[in-house]
């Protein structure tokens, strides 16, 4: 039984996971912090060390070994700093290191399967009770009331107690060392730094969260002595950036709802503080704790889609940030429910949101579509139902629900007449998951096909186009509302991957759409698009390039490869280690979750690709992928990261025309991006063939033009497979491939 290099990184990043970060270079200087005093340090690594031995012994999951490796971390440091250990004592740590690993795989798997709540570091607190309850009986405990602003005090870290920068600055610092069990302004500072290199976000939450927590602390309690503070503080900083920074997107109401945390926090150290001191302990980490836990549980339990909301996955603020304003632009607001539309064909929007005939608050959500020929939605003169070119075609359902409401007895309407009786004639209504209900009315008199109870999904035809109710002329009606009730207010919706036409401009792709009056509409997926992406872009396809870059004149020949990881995401990979995650759905194919190092290839394709529909009809689109996909120079970067401390996205416009001489797809992109009196421009083009697959890409910025040429592309079979062992190569230039 030998560890490897990556249990190795486990016991670093478990040191950056302390503060939330995880990055092995920020570990090993954590781990080298807790060196000031060498006994808390020593004790700290013996007890990470035990963990990953047991781990590797008892082959538990890589992918929890950081958190059972972290906690016992802590309770390891905990111990060098209360104690003063000598001879057999260190026992104790090698002890502590075995059952903090066991609490922490036993604490974390019930609080998920039971509560579906992260477990943080409670492993650690609960150990490091037992422990200091026990190691207290045969050595003895170090007096940490005795800490001072400088440090003096908890493991005798021999600090000079004297005013380093401002008695108030140098506590914010120590407290944040504390966190390490290492309480020294200077050592603060170089934590502080780290938090800042690898989030901003963060290191302003930590300084707002204890600004909050301390002055709520005094308002409360009165003043306390140093020591009290700094080993309480801390608590403050690490809900402030739990709560506000890792577990909800970031934005100004979570950053409220952060402060609560906070609040809730500083009640615990009071109502805890005196049941600790009455051991001699600190209350270290439990009032985050928590606080921590309590405000994502009350997130979890609440119906409402607005904000502040839950990470989909805990990360740092800046990539949830970028993740739900890329969702944000391509899928609309968190609050609105997406619909698919319910017909085949084009069909003009008769009224739309807030329309001038009907469609007013409460019942202002709502769209009415018909059809109409050079602006006229009936042929001959008009005067039969059979006329209007809507009435009679097949309505389908827009979601996946079950049908919890059906009236199918109600007769048409002669052209020109309406029902005020009946208002909404024949119609479906479908319950979604959600909760809410959409409502599709005005239907043919006895067209309805699906009864009450019946489960439908997309595409399930439900009725044909009438003029039943209160509706002068045939077309369909529908409206998302909360409740199954008839006369419910009206709920916010959107359509999802659409084509427009307005007027004579070209035909626009809409990933979301709310028509408005006299837009034609239809489905994209509809338009001749692709129905799978991945049988273009499967697991092993592979895009070698040449790479010209304009700045040093070097020809590079890199290659991308598409990967899946164990959760089922597809990637696509660069040799450098960059990545980003892509799928396709509802006719289009979209890319995300850019990760890693810097990399030119992967960053061109990902402004050139953005959001792109795999329809032949489409020919115009909008996406907002991420500024930091341009090649920004230092001083851009800096300023960027003055101006929009959590990133920003470009405002980017897509066109796409068919080459007849290529047989290839020319899409073209300008990204812009306002700063100031200075606007960033860049412009991308790409070569799709008719899989919509890449191939030559370039991307002109700043007076400068990087260019890609595709040497060749293909897939490497699986070597597990008798007969695939060969690599099947494909030709750029013909297309066709060989094994």
């Amino acid at each position: 039984m030998i560890a490897n290099k990556c249990q190795f990184q486990d016991i670093a990043k478990a040191y950056s996971g302390i503060l939330f970060l995880e990055h092995p270079l920020l570990g090993g200087l954590f781990m080298a912090l807790t060196f000031w005093s060498p006994q808390t340090g020593a004790a700290g690594l013996l007890s990470a060390l035990t963990s990953m031995l047991i781990c590797v012994f008892l082959k538990l999951p890589h992918i929890g070994s950081k958190a059972h490796i972290l906690s016992s971390t802590l309770a390891g440091l905990s111990l060098g700093a209360l104690f003063h250990l000598n001879g057999q004592s260190w026992a104790f740590v090698i002890v502590g290191g075995i059952l903090t690993t066991f609490l922490s795989v036993l604490i974390g798997d019930m609080m998920w399967k039971r509560f579906r709540l992260p477990a943080l570091c409670l492993s650690f607190v609960v150990s490091a009770a037992i422990l200091s309850l026990v190691v207290r009986r045969y050595v003895p405990m170090v007096d940490f009331t005795g800490v001072e602003f400088g440090g003096a005090g908890l493991a005798t870290l021999g600090i000079p107690v004297s005013v380093w920068v401002h008695p108030w600055v140098d506590l914010f610092f120590s407290t944040l060392s504390a966190t390490l069990f290492s309480p020294n302004p200077v050592l603060g500072l170089l934590i502080f730094l780290a938090i800042v290199i690898q989030s901003r976000y963060m290191g302003f939450l930590a300084v707002a969260g204890f600004v909050f927590g301390l002055l709520l602390l005094n308002m409360l309690s009165g003043t306390h002595a140093p020591g009290f503070y700094v080993w309480t503080c801390f608590n403050f900083s690490l809900t402030a950036m739990a709560v506000g920074g890792i577990y909800t997107v970031p934005d100004r109401s979570s950053f409220v709802y952060a402060m609560f945390g906070v609040a809730a926090s500083v009640l615990f150290v009071i109502a805890m503080q005196d049941l600790m001191l009455v051991y001699h302990l600190p209350v270290m980490a439990l009032p985050f704790i928590a606080s921590t836990l309590m405000c994502i549980a009350v997130l979890q339990r609440r119906s409402s889609m607005e904000s502040p909301w839950l990470c989909a996955t805990p990360g740092l603020p800046e990539s949830d940030y970028e993740q739900r304003r890329l969702a944000r632009s391509r899928c609309g607001e968190p609050n609105s429910i997406p619909l698919l539309l319910p017909f085949y064909g084009t069909w003009d929007v008769y009224q739309g949101f807030d329309g001038r005939h009907t469609h007013k608050a409460p019942w202002n959500h709502a769209v009415d579509f018909y059809i109409t020929e050079k602006g006229q939605s009936y042929r001959s003169q008009g005067f039969l139902l059979d006329d209007y070119y809507c009435f009679g075609l097949p309505i389908s359902s827009p979601v996946y629900g079950k049908v919890v409401a059906v009236v199918n007895s109600v007769p048409d309407n002669n052209p020109g007449a309406v029902n005020v009786d009946d208002n909404w004639g024949n119609y479906v209504l479908i319950r979604l998951n959600t909760g809410h209900c959409v409502m599709l009315a005005h239907l043919k008199f006895l067209s309805v096909k699906v009864n009450v109870g019946e489960y439908v999904t997309p595409k399930t035809e439900l009725a044909a186009c009438g003029n039943s109710g209160r509706s002068p002329q045939p077309h369909l009606h529908i409206h998302l509302q909360k409740e199954a009730e008839l006369g419910c207010p009206t709920q916010l919706f959107h359509f999802c991957s659409v084509l427009e036409n307005i007027g004579k401009q070209r035909t626009q792709y809409k990933l979301i759409s709310r028509p408005e009056e006299h837009v034609s509409i239809q489905a994209a997926d509809h338009a001749r698009g692709l129905s799978n992406i991945h049988q273009h872009l499967p697991v092993g396809r592979y895009f070698t390039y040449k790479i010209t870059d304009p700045e040093t004149n070097v020809n590079k020949v890199c290659r991308l490869l598409v990967e899946v990881t164990l959760m089922g995401q597809f990637r696509l990979v660069s040799d450098s280690g960059a990545s980003a995650a892509f799928e396709e759905a509802n006719g289009v194919l979209a890319f995300y979750d850019r990760q890693g190092p810097a990399d030119k290839l992967l960053d061109m394709l990902l402004l050139s690709y953005g959001l792109t529909p795999l329809s032949e009809l489409a020919q115009q689109w909008q996406d907002s992928p991420a500024v930091k996909l341009l090649p920004l120079h230092s001083g851009e970067k800096i300023l960027l990261a003055f101006r929009f401390i959590l990133g920003a996205g470009l405002e980017s416009q897509y066109q796409r025309y068919w080459e007849p001489a290529k047989g290839m797809w020319l899409q073209r992109s300008t990204h812009t991006l306002k700063i100031g009196p200075r606007t960033l421009v860049a412009e991308a083009e790409i070569e799709l063939d008719r899989a919509f697959v890449s191939n030559d890409m370039s991307l002109s910025f700043n007076g400068h033009t990087w260019r890609a040429q595709l040497l060749n592309n293909g897939l490497i079979k699986d070597h597990g497979i008798p007969g695939w062992r060969e690599q099947q190569v494909e030709d750029a230039s013909s297309g066709l491939s060989t094994v």
